[in-house]
């Protein structure tokens, strides 16, 4: 899509500094945490990332330009980010989060933080086809929710209310401790996609870390539109050369038993 709302900017430092938080997240930082913990099964591991992530983003976006603090929807706790230059608020999100959200959106009753960024802060962003789904127009009514949402966003990120002036969400997949894609969307409030950039040439692959064998098919597939560079295709190869021989040789020891 294209950058109709002049919200999607190329602004590289800030997308690396996303991209490399999400990246060593989903990576290094979360197999170190097993590792270090001595942990054999990983049923907390798609929650722990999220505090790896939070915390990478307040340490690689200087406070100077950006604004990154903790708050609260319900029991879950988030990091948004307010950019200072042009009065953004980024949130991020898994996709297969977003994809469970829109499924939901007719059923709940009340707005998920997300929902409710996007519908206050970009409710004047206009469709391509200038039409307002059925459920902008029922989530209307619920204005005094949703601005209590906003508000306590606002308040905990220690920004005015008018100085705020729209909302991007950071969508991201992972596999296998692989960040295989990440995208900006402009969204409406009832989760339809304005617009979109693709962020996926800020993945620097050339510095993935091969802790166990995989199969790159496995991994990227070609709806990701990722592909592993020279560096990091030399890697796997040469790990998985390594396990075969040594497979092939226990195999020779086992017969010469």
């Amino acid at each position: 899509m294209q950058n109709k709302t002049g919200l999607l900017c190329d602004k590289p430092f800030f997308s690396k500094a996303v991209v490399k938080s999400i990246y060593d997240a989903v990576s290094d930082d979360i197999k170190m945490d097993v590792i270090n913990n001595g942990l054999d099964t990983n049923n907390g591991t798609p929650t722990r990332i999220w505090d790896f992530i939070n915390r990478n983003i307040g340490i690689n976006l200087p406070n100077t330009n950006y604004i990154t603090k903790p708050t609260k929807r319900g029991r879950w706790e988030l990091k948004p980010i307010y950019d200072k230059t042009d009065g953004i608020i980024y949130t991020l999100m898994r996709e297969e989060r977003f994809e469970q959200l829109k499924r939901e959106v007719s059923k709940k009753s009340t707005s998920h933080y997300v929902q409710a960024l996007a519908h206050h802060l970009n409710q004047d962003i206009e469709y391509d086809n200038n039409q307002l789904s059925l459920f902008v127009k029922e989530i209307c009514q619920d204005e005094e929710k949703i601005m209590e949402i906003v508000s306590r966003i606002n308040r905990d990120l220690g920004v005015s209310e008018n100085v705020v002036k729209n909302h991007v969400l950071v969508l991201f997949s992972s596999k296998k401790n692989i960040l295989v894609s990440v995208r900006a969307c402009v969204i409406k409030g009832d989760l339809s996609i304005v617009e979109e950039a693709n962020w996926n040439k800020y993945i620097d692959l050339d510095d993935v870390h091969f802790d166990a064998v995989i199969n790159i098919d496995e991994v990227i597939t070609p709806e990701d539109s990722l592909r592993f560079k020279a560096k990091a295709t030399q890697k796997l190869i040469d790990k998985q050369g390594l396990v075969s021989k040594t497979k092939s040789n226990q195999g020779e020891q086992k017969k010469s038993n």
